[in-house]
């Protein structure tokens, strides 16, 4: 289990410990703040992840290890979230800093893929609601139920 699932569990015990307590208003306390601390903990975890892929491809596609910390310093590094146009429902700007041919395949596995786009559109939907989230008045922002 990942630490976003941990988050998860450890909100829905609180939670229902809360409602058998009776404490309605905590728990939509609770629920509130949670959401937006799991939507956060969602995005970070995609973002880490996604770096050490690309800092490990670097790294691995060249035997100078001078290119990998440029990449690192100048692709990866608070670049992360210039790898996406959020607004779109496609990760094709990501695609393409590989090049036509991994762009190309990407789409064509993407089209093909049922599962593969649904995942990909979740993921941009997590990306850009950690954006709505963290410029748009964080604490009163408001996200869907989980519960």
């Amino acid at each position: 289990m990942g630490v976003v699932d941990t988050i998860y569990e450890e909100f829905v015990a609180t939670y229902d410990v809360l409602g058998r307590a009776g404490e309605i208003s905590l728990q939509n306390s609770l629920d509130g703040n949670s959401r937006k601390s799991i939507l956060l903990s969602a995005a970070s975890y995609f973002e880490n992840a996604l770096a050490n892929i690309v800092e490990e491809f670097a790294r691995n596609s060249s035997a100078n290890t001078m290119v990998g910390d440029l990449i690192k310093a100048r692709v990866i590094s608070r670049q992360y979230h210039t790898w996406f146009d959020w607004d779109k429902n496609n990760a094709n700007k990501f695609y393409q800093m590989f090049g036509d041919v991994f762009r190309e395949h990407m789409t064509s596995l993407v089209r093909n893929r049922v599962q593969f786009d649904e995942a990909a559109k979740a993921f941009l939907e997590i990306g850009r609601d950690r954006n709505r989230l963290v410029h748009q008045d964080f604490g009163s922002f408001d996200l869907a139920p989980l519960i």
